[in-house]
């Protein structure tokens, strides 16, 4: 009872599973920064809410005296949603940067965190909000902001240890049951994903499709079982592989060799941004391991050094 009521007490920066931080800091580091690239490089979906009509109009006409035809064909407009996008870039930018050098003593980092936290929100629903409101965006982009959140609540303690397992486990779960959404064909299918198993496998069209109803109840049982301790490793390492899978199939199912560098340059962000979804279940992963390592060490069993770890 007293080594669970230690686990329960401590925060995850003073657990002897920091060392896996560097694997956080580098799932958070690519989302900054892959986030930043298709801001600086690329373009943001920003327009799908601020041209708008039916949300926007009154808002506009109230603010500006303007009609909505003078609004939306004004090109000063459309450079202040460009400085916008540009700005958000290069909030980005910082962000990607202070992951590596957020301490306890910088609480100022800890606010640069959550600001880039908000920024994928506000991202993730501008998307969502693009394709129709589909629902299962916001759910895909769930790892992505929890990542920052996580390094903030590791970092500054704020947590317990058995309350931030939990916030991972809740995050690769809506994550896989995102992409599970896609894959089964709730939403539709990612044409890119399909075209890449023909290419590179070789497959037919509805062998492809079939593949993918398969990977989507996958999907669905790595949401579950994650949170049962005694069968949680080989989901985690599921996840592990079929995230980093699905993030580097952005790249693959687009790459001309003719085209070298534009091939790169569109869809690296895309790779950048997604490898969050490996890289968290191989964190959760990594601490449960060190975690049964040491109860075989002492003695306890691995049921109740986890049910301590994770009150």
């Amino acid at each position: 009872m007293k080594h669970r009521d230690v686990e329960c007490q401590s925060s995850p920066a003073h657990h002897s599973g920091s060392q896996f931080i560097a694997i956080l800091k580098v799932a958070c580091f690519f989302v900054f920064a892959g986030r930043a690239w298709q801001h600086l490089v690329w373009d943001a979906p920003f327009r799908a809410l601020l041209w708008d009509q039916r949300l926007m109009e009154g808002v506009v006409t109230f603010l500006t005296g303007a009609d909505w035809n003078s609004y939306v064909t004004n090109p000063a407009v459309d450079r202040g949603i460009q400085i916008m996008i540009r700005c958000a870039g290069w909030f980005y930018v910082v962000a990607a940067l202070c992951v590596w050098l957020v301490r306890k003593d910088r609480k100022w980092m800890g606010w640069v965190l959550w600001g880039g936290a908000f920024l994928l929100v506000f991202l993730s629903f501008l998307e969502c909000k693009e394709r129709a409101f589909q629902l299962g965006v916001m759910l895909e982009h769930v790892i992505q902001i929890a990542c920052p959140v996580l390094l903030w609540a590791w970092v500054f303690g704020k947590v317990t240890l058995g309350r931030w397992m939990l916030y991972a486990r809740l995050a690769i779960a809506a994550t896989f049951i995102g992409h599970g959404l896609y894959a089964v064909g709730f939403y539709p299918q990612p044409g890119g994903f399909v075209d890449m198993l023909i290419h590179v496998f070789g497959m037919s069209e509805p062998a492809a499709r079939s593949f993918l109803q398969v990977a989507a109840c996958m999907d669905f049982i790595v949401g579950i079982a994650i949170f049962f301790s005694q069968v949680a490793g080989p989901f985690l390492l599921y996840a592990v592989g079929w995230g980093l899978l699905t993030a580097f199939a952005r790249i693959a199912a687009n790459f001309y060799v003719d085209f070298f560098w534009e091939s790169i340059n569109q869809y690296a962000f895309e790779v950048m941004v997604r490898l969050s979804h490996g890289l968290l279940p191989l964190v959760l992963y990594s601490f449960m391991r060190s975690a049964f390592k040491k109860s075989a060490g002492t003695g306890h069993g691995y049921g109740s050094q986890q049910e301590g770890a994770t009150c």
